[in-house]
């Protein structure tokens, strides 16, 4: 399951906001809302509590093959479906992306106790100083399938994508124009 999301990922790159990380200097999302305009991952993650472990990664080469961070839209579960503004995390074992021909494997004992690896992780992210805990998770390993989903009849514009875990479905979205047009 893992090379099937890694395929996907890899088919998606620009979509998931992936940076560069060299810690010190991460880019700033660019993002078309108000809510995360100049927010960039490295404060949500040190609101989060996620940062000061990932500082202990060495080399920072090894965590930027593995991690992928950034806002996109979750749909709601409750019976009122709409998309809310979330701030998602996954940090792989392995890499991503099938071209590294990095074999080494990330320990979990990097992450912060509460993490685990090739899990999905989201949070809400209303500002800086927003410390709440996470509002779910996604285990990759439990990922059955990964599709894009057809926007073309639906009253919410952007691109979007289902995670199918089995017991539960994931409609994630992202309205950057820029993304869509890729």
């Amino acid at each position: 399951m893992r090379k099937k999301v890694a395929c996907f990922l890899k088919k998606n790159r620009d979509f998931f906001n992936i940076f560069n990380m060299n810690i010190k200097t991460l880019e700033i999302l660019a993002d078309e809302t108000n809510l995360t305009k100049n927010i960039d991952n490295r404060a949500v993650m040190q609101e989060k509590g996620i940062y000061q472990y990932l500082q202990t990664i060495k080399p920072e080469e090894m965590l930027k093959r593995r991690m992928i961070a950034g806002f996109l839209n979750k749909r709601s579960k409750g019976k009122m479906k709409y998309f809310q503004r979330r701030w998602f995390i996954l940090i792989s074992a392995k890499p991503l992306f099938d071209n590294d021909q990095d074999e080494e494997i990330l320990e979990e004992n990097k992450l912060p106790p509460w993490m685990e690896l090739d899990t999905l992780y989201y949070f809400r992210f209303k500002d800086e100083k927003d410390k709440t805990n996470k509002k779910g998770e996604i285990k990759m390993k439990d990922c059955l399938d990964v599709k894009e989903k057809d926007m073309s009849t639906s009253k919410e514009k952007g691109w979007a994508f289902k995670i199918n875990i089995g017991d539960r479905l994931f409609h994630i979205l992202t309205d950057i124009a820029a993304e869509r047009l890729r």
